[in-house]
């Protein structure tokens, strides 16, 4: 399924509120520090897991949150990467599935953050959330809304200051129900189509980037959380 947020376009807000400071907010969960490794500070994703024990009730019920390691701007292929939780001093391998996602361990007591061998320049850490016989090609839009909501949660929980006003004002419209608000995530790969259905029901998603996103169809609620995306891919 989709994985950490590509692109928060704003449609319909660019021509009612003034222009905000030109800074990617995709780049807000991520820290650079010394040899410009890749860093990840864990409040983003406590913030991850909390959204997810308090909406997956409602929205995904059997699903499981994962998180997932891809190339960053959408790039196929894989990067050797190796990740751990560390506080600067000691260092606790988190072991990636053959699909380079994983689960969190539980963290120790301390100031824990994040840490991969690779640049912030090459990879990102997205949500991803998965029902019982999903794939990342054909999964449920509750699947969806509540990946989206998980997303949103660590995308504020680790805002700039800078960044703070532009991620309230979008907040307010509310992200994952607006029309006016488009969330677009990575693809697994490059897709040729994508189409939400339920019943006799078909709704085109819109692709970018060449086919390597799609924007999340959580904004029609005519759906119900059973309806399927399915993603059509060379």
């Amino acid at each position: 399924m989709g994985n950490l947020l590509l692109a928060v376009v704003v449609v319909a807000l660019a021509q009612t509120a003034p222009e905000p400071p030109k800074e990617d907010i995709t780049d807000d969960i991520v820290v650079v520090g010394a040899r410009d490794n890749f860093k990840m500070s864990m409040r983003a994703m406590r913030a991850a897991q909390s959204e997810f024990g308090r909406q997956r009730r409602q929205y995904a019920p059997d699903s499981i949150l994962s998180f997932l390691i891809e190339p960053f701007g959408g790039a196929e292929g894989r990067l050797p990467v190796k990740l751990y939780l560390t506080d600067g001093r000691s260092k606790v391998a988190i072991d990636l599935r053959s699909d380079d996602s994983f689960g969190l361990p539980a963290e120790p007591a301390g100031k824990w953050w994040l840490e991969a061998n690779r640049s912030a320049r090459e990879i990102k850490i997205s949500p991803l959330v998965m029902s019982p016989n999903a794939t990342r090609y054909e999964y449920r839009l509750g699947d969806a809304r509540l990946q989206c909501r998980i997303l949103w949660a660590m995308e504020k929980a680790s805002a700039s200051v800078l960044a703070a006003p532009l991620l309230g004002m979008i907040d307010v419209a509310g992200p994952c129900t607006s029309q006016k608000i488009g969330i677009y995530v990575t693809a697994p790969r490059t897709v040729r189509s994508a189409i939400l259905d339920e019943g006799s029901r078909r709704l085109p998603i819109p692709v970018l980037n060449f086919g390597r996103s799609y924007r999340l169809p959580v904004y029609d609620l005519t759906f119900s959380n059973e309806a399927h995306i399915t993603l059509v891919t060379d």
